[in-house]
């Protein structure tokens, strides 16, 4: 992954840890994570919810996010927050399906169920100032996830996440 990414990566994990109040460890998968969701039509625009509103919230993914995204990428040299802890999403995968694997895991991740974060490789504008990025979530006991949309802006020299939308939940 390109160092000019890992700012906007950072950003939307501080947003996404920010947001998610509990104990409960959270683990960021070490490789991007290529997986999107086709874009569909947009199902009919609600009467109170303005054109451009409905605009925002529903339609294709970022323009860019698909060609960034067309192989996974490594994480090992991201610095991430001190809350969320790299973790092989190779070794992760495997245990997640083994029928004994998971606990072991857990053992390993502080006893505690962790919350599993999974990243794609963000979409920065020509510009420099705008980005997108997918966070893929999932709460290992339950298999109970999904995959938000954020929107990235660069304010101040910082770059700020907002959650743009919910593109599919499981």
């Amino acid at each position: 992954m390109p160092a000019v990414e890992e700012p906007l990566v950072r950003a939307v994990l501080e947003a996404e840890a920010e947001s998610f109040q509990s104990t409960r460890p959270i683990v960021l998968l070490d490789t991007t994570d290529p997986w999107m969701p086709a874009d569909e039509a947009p199902p009919p625009r609600p009467y109170q919810v303005t054109e451009a509103m409905w605009l925002e919230w529903t339609g294709p993914v970022a323009p860019g996010l698909r060609s960034n995204n067309a192989r996974a990428h490594g994480l090992g040299a991201l610095r991430t927050p001190q809350f969320i802890t790299t973790f092989s999403a190779a070794a992760f995968d495997a245990a997640w399906h083994s029928s004994i694997g998971l606990a072991p895991l857990v053992a390993r991740l502080w006893g505690k169920e962790p919350l599993v974060l999974s990243v794609s490789r963000p979409y920065l504008d020509p510009a420099g100032t705008e980005g997108s990025i997918l966070v893929h979530v999932l709460s290992t006991w339950s298999g109970c996830g999904g995959i938000n949309e954020f929107k990235l802006e660069r304010k101040g020299g910082e770059w700020r996440a907002n959650l743009r939308r919910v593109l599919v939940t499981w």
